[in-house]
């Protein structure tokens, strides 16, 4: 798998949910520490908002995030399977 791909997809990890923001940050990484994984984030309708960044790298430059996280641990087939139904349509 490419290490820079963020492109969403049925298996990309979707580590947490930022509560005040509305939106979901997932990494299509695996093998590596949590601080280590390249992250994307989308919003409720699967646009990427921000694509690119260390995941501790984001939560040093706001650490504010850390009091809206809801940890998730799932997939974004699994999370929202009619999303990717409806891009097949």
């Amino acid at each position: 798998m490419n290490d820079y791909d963020f492109e969403l997809k049925p298996t990309t990890r979707v580590l947490y949910y930022l509560m005040d923001r509305e939106e979901y940050i997932l990494t299509n990484q695996d093998g590596k520490p949590e601080e280590r994984l390249l992250v994307f984030t989308v919003d409720k309708n699967g646009t990427v908002t921000m694509k690119g960044y260390l995941l501790g790298s984001v939560f040093a430059h706001d650490p504010y995030l850390l009091f809206e996280l809801k940890d998730i641990h799932s997939t974004y087939g699994e999370l929202n399977p009619e999303y990717f139904c409806s891009r097949s349509a």
